[in-house]
């Protein structure tokens, strides 16, 4: 959504009806504020991501690169298959994952 088409943040803040019990008029102020301060963050990270989702390819990896890990040393294809796993293992909650990122499924 271009940014023109977006209610401005103080606006849009100010629309909260969320309150808590006792809160001051300074404190719903300061509240306020801040929320408006949160959603003008959150617009900036979505236009940064945008920004990097927008990125051409960049170059080849032509080294053989190495990395340290909490396992110790790895190369950049292991490093690769680690991170494979743990997202596999994200993905699939209802399913276990022992210490080496294999999925065993629970019955």
């Amino acid at each position: 959504m271009p940014p023109d088409a977006l209610i401005p943040a103080k606006e849009l803040a100010a629309r909260s009806t969320v309150r808590w019990p006792n809160e001051s008029a300074e404190y719903r102020a300061a509240r306020t504020a801040l929320l408006a301060e949160e959603i003008e963050l959150r617009r900036h990270l979505e236009r940064v991501a945008e920004m990097r989702r927008a990125l051409p390819p960049g170059g080849a990896v032509t080294g053989d690169y190495r990395f340290l890990s909490e396992r110790g040393e790895t190369d950049l294809d292991r490093l690769r298959a680690e991170i494979i796993k743990a997202r596999r293992c994200v993905l699939m909650r209802h399913a276990g994952c022992d210490e080496t990122g294999e999925i065993t499924v629970r019955l």
